[in-house]
């Protein structure tokens, strides 16, 4: 599950865990859900990370689609419209959206382990090349290291728009 960059709705799969499942969208405020992605459509939706796009607008999560290859797709939360951005034998984990519309995602592939960016239009650009080639590190130890770091980001982040870095209303009240 994965709450909306407002925290007005939260995104989550219904089905069996490990099997097929729908994507949903639960309106905290109203306490209406809608199903996004119907199960048993043209995708497998199983274990997947969702990651809502910086407006709210936007849900990237990763599922299997024709012929077994494994996808990464944006339903757009008030059409339901579903956009492939990625497929094929590799296995695509997203990430995390960056402000400029670009995904942030992880591409583990034949040539191993990438990091790369989805951008708005389609397409996906691997950064740092040169560490691919020569890193020589187990690609889960590198996933588990990026999914920590981007972590740290973004509670960095949430901490600055909350009232800035180290910002806390007991040093708050200290002060005054």
């Amino acid at each position: 599950a994965a709450w909306s960059p407002d925290g007005r709705q939260i995104a989550y799969g219904v089905g069996n865990p490990g099997k097929e499942r729908s994507v949903w969208v639960l309106d905290l405020n109203s306490g209406v859900a809608r199903e996004l992605v119907p199960l048993g459509g043209e995708i497998l939706v199983k274990r997947t990370r969702f990651v809502w796009s910086p407006d709210g607008k936007q849900i990237a999560f990763n599922a299997i689609g024709p012929a077994n290859a494994w996808g990464v797709y944006v339903v757009h939360v008030d059409t339901k419209r579903l956009d492939l951005l990625d497929r094929g034998l590799w296995v695509t984990l997203v990430q995390s959206w960056l402000p400029t519309g670009e995904l942030l995602a992880i591409r583990v592939d034949g040539g191993g382990l990438k990091l790369g960016l989805f951008s708005p239009g389609g397409g996906f650009e691997v950064l740092f090349p040169e560490i691919h080639r020569a890193a020589q590190i187990p690609p889960i130890r590198v996933i588990r290291e990026l999914n920590g770091l981007i972590s740290r980001i973004q509670r960095a982040q949430k901490r600055e728009s909350a009232g800035g870095p180290g910002h806390n209303h007991q040093d708050q009240r200290q002060k005054e």
